[in-house]
């Protein structure tokens, strides 16, 4: 694996988890119908930085695995 893409998969790994932090402050602290337009902006950004990450290792988010897919909800 070249140094490439490996610099991609640890970007993804940490955008991944920035997502899940999210997450669990979301269901742990709020309504999903009250989530602040900042957080819910925050949240849309993360997920687009994602498919371009994923994009560039030439995997669109329709490749991935039901797992995997979970993980953005």
């Amino acid at each position: 694996m070249n140094k490439d893409k490996i610099e991609i998969k640890r970007r993804i790994a940490k955008l991944e988890h920035m997502l899940h932090e999210f997450s669990i402050y979301l269901s742990q602290h709020t309504d999903p119908d009250d989530v602040p337009c900042a957080i819910d902006m925050e949240i849309c950004r993360i997920e687009q930085k994602l498919c371009k990450e994923y994009a560039k290792l030439g995997i669109s988010m329709t490749d991935l695995s039901e797992k995997e897919k979970e993980k953005w909800k």
